[in-house]
């Protein structure tokens, strides 16, 4: 449960929620009072076609001359809806909704991806609701209910999302190293069988299981554990190889870390590994 708050609360997932809910540019109204957030009741809605610098926060203060033309940061130039304007912060065009009438004054604020991503991820509570369950309560306070509403549950679908992703990441690791290690001892079978193939025919053996009854049965034993043994060593090989590939520095392949390796501390060693790999990702 505390993994999976972490992850909700997580700013890489809150990055996908103001992707899909445009939440970088949020629109404000100046009122007698106080200015206030108009998150989907804005009259308008700004369409950028050019940012001069993406990792900069700006604002853009729009005043209403009347119900179709304004000003931008007080400048003496009227702008219509639909009409291209452009200052240094970028170029733009303001896009009517048709929702009401207009105001006088707005302020349109800008904040970049990764910004706008903690802004959000801050104002996320997550808490179990009572002690000993898997239920977790999930709340926003924000002075626009309807913004905190679309958070949480955009937030929903992408935690569902990103939660398929991962298994499915962690199912292809286990799999591709599986097919590298079936590919390499069906080479080695097909070897084995050939030379014993050439032993006896080199030996005159007839009925090998007959012949050689009493010698198996002496080195059954043995075999088996030299196979057993054989077996975690090339799994340890396998893992070694995958580790020194430069390729593999920054992979987000995971290292498979149960797959017939009987020693703990190689195990913790390699969970811990695929825990900062994710982290780092």
């Amino acid at each position: 449960i505390s993994s999976e708050i972490e992850v909700l609360r997580s700013r890489v997932l809150m990055t996908r929620v103001v992707q899909k809910k445009n939440l970088q540019f949020s629109y404000f109204v100046k009122g007698k009072i106080k200015t206030a957030n108009i998150y989907r009741a804005s009259p308008f809605h700004i369409e950028v076609l050019k940012i001069s610098d993406s990792t900069a926060a700006f604002t853009l203060k729009l005043k209403f001359a009347d119900q179709k033309s304004f000003r931008v940061n007080g400048e003496e130039t009227l702008v219509g809806f639909d009409q291209m304007f452009q200052n240094q912060f970028g170029t733009f065009k303001l896009v009517r909704n048709h929702q009401g009438t207009v105001s006088r004054d707005y302020s349109i604020i800008y904040q970049p991806l990764a910004s706008a991503a903690a802004s959000f991820a801050g104002g996320i509570q997550v808490a179990p609701k009572s002690a000993g369950t898997g239920i977790l309560n999930i709340s926003m306070q924000s002075p626009n209910p309807m913004l905190a509403a679309d958070v949480i549950n955009q937030l929903m679908d992408e935690y569902g999302g990103y939660t398929r992703e991962f298994k499915k990441r962690t199912a292809d690791s286990s799999l591709v190293f599986i097919e590298a290690r079936l590919e390499k001892f069906g080479r080695e079978l097909d070897s084995v069988q050939n030379e014993l193939l050439e032993y006896s025919q080199k030996n005159n053996l007839i009925d090998i299981s007959k012949q050689s009854t009493a010698y198996f049965e002496n080195i059954s034993g043995a075999d088996k554990a030299i196979n057993e043994q054989q077996l975690q060593m090339n799994t340890a090989d396998f893992i070694e190889i995958y580790l020194r590939e430069k390729k593999n520095s920054y992979s987000p392949v995971l290292v498979p870390s149960s797959l017939g390796l009987s020693d703990a501390t190689l195990n913790g060693l390699v969970s811990s590994y695929n825990n900062m790999q994710m982290e780092r990702q």
